[in-house]
């Protein structure tokens, strides 16, 4: 009997399967290939855009990056949307209001005074004072209310979480060289809470803390900055729930 010559159709459709099953495994990693690397491109985009937010607030003074990260979300000229979050900040573990005096440009006269509460969502602040003031912060239970007078006045109020940690209050006068006394009274409503004043031996007898232990730093002139925590979210989307990227730093900018 004699060998046949060339292949049988059955031997045909086995080598047609299995060139199939070879493409369909090269195709499939391909497919993979390519969404991973479409994925790694987009998240590289998204973290460029949060970096530079980040760049941009570095170059803020403290006062303006607070304006800059109330929470809002804001598209970006790539298309992403940003969430900036800026808070007062300390190292120790306590919530912190911060709170500061600095005199206005060489082309004005008073002074300005701004407050931000430990969410750093509101800022609390009068742009021009030429007259003595009151600060005041009530604490009731997990709500604060926080205000400013004078002939202006100005009012904020919030929620504290609901935990039972030290409340600190830091109040930065360094840059404040005015004739006007500040008078800052505390209502602690049972919470623990106490006040860390820099100063000057030129203020420090106008500055007056009622109702809390406070801490007196004077003459510390390289302190005339905050140091306010920033949160950069991106998401894809305006009503987007998880964020692409995450980035946060502690930023010391100057007051």
């Amino acid at each position: 009997m004699t060998k046949s010559e060339g292949l049988t159709f059955i031997e045909i459709l086995v080598a047609i399967f299995i060139l199939a099953l070879i493409a369909g495994s090269l195709l499939t990693a391909y497919g993979f290939s390519f969404k991973h690397n479409n994925e790694a491109e987009l998240l590289l985009k998204a973290t460029f855009v949060a970096q530079t937010k980040m760049e941009m607030l570095q170059s803020m003074d403290a006062l303006s990056a607070y304006y800059e990260g109330s929470g809002q979300v804001e598209q970006d000229s790539s298309g992403y949307y940003i969430q900036t979050l800026c808070q007062p900040y300390i190292s120790e573990d306590c919530h912190l209001f911060s709170i500061v005096l600095k005199d206005k440009s060489d082309a004005e006269s008073g002074y300005m005074l701004y407050a931000v509460p430990p969410e750093g969502k509101d800022v609390l602040l009068l742009n021009k004072i030429s007259e003595d003031t009151a600060v005041s912060l009530s604490i009731a239970g997990n709500s604060y209310s926080m205000g400013i007078y004078g002939s202006e006045q100005s009012f904020i109020e919030g929620l504290l979480p609901d935990d039972t940690k030290k409340i600190m209050v830091v109040i930065n006068a360094i840059g404040y060289s005015g004739n006007y006394r500040v008078t800052f009274s505390f209502n602690t409503g049972g919470r623990e809470m106490e006040a860390k004043v820099y100063d000057t031996s030129e203020n420090s007898s106008r500055l007056t803390v009622l109702g809390i232990n406070e801490q007196r730093y004077h003459n510390f002139a390289y302190r005339n900055y905050s140091m306010v925590r920033a949160q950069i979210r991106v998401f894809d989307t305006e009503t987007g729930v998880q964020p692409k990227v995450v980035l946060e730093s502690v930023l010391q900018l100057e007051n």
